[in-house]
């Protein structure tokens, strides 16, 4: 194993161990293919305004999740041309306090070398 290989194994490992960092994810696709697998997991309420860049009292949550593992999971990740498209997709975990919340994917950005793809999220109405 290479190391780059090295590096896309341990990602994978860190963002979906349950023991440690990873919690349960349930994801949804706009064909409603699912998925649940261990992703890395954060919420928090502080942003900034982008006219006037001052901080705001806003939710931001955020999941990492390794592509391999959603592969594993048989999950689309790519549209027909190679482009990771998780945009619009749904997603429920629980928070810290065990609270189960449903999202939808605003934004996905794919890191191509380590399979690691940051998706930001908003709650789903």
């Amino acid at each position: 194993m290479n190391l780059t290989e090295q590096a896309i194994a341990d990602a994978a490992f860190i963002t979906s161990n349950g023991n440690d960092f990873g919690v349960e994810c349930v994801f949804v696709s706009p064909l409603s293919v699912t998925a649940t697998v261990n992703v890395l997991h954060t919420k928090h309420n502080t942003g900034y305004d982008a006219d006037t860049g001052e901080r705001i009292n806003t939710k931001i949550a955020s999941i990492a999740v390794s592509e391999v593992v959603l592969n594993a999971a048989n999950y689309p990740t790519r549209d027909g041309t190679g482009e990771c498209t998780l945009k619009n997709h749904r997603v429920s975990l629980a928070d810290s306090t065990g609270i189960v919340k449903e999202y939808k994917v605003s934004e996905n950005y794919p890191d191509e070398k380590l399979g690691l793809i940051v998706l930001i999220l908003i709650d789903f109405e």
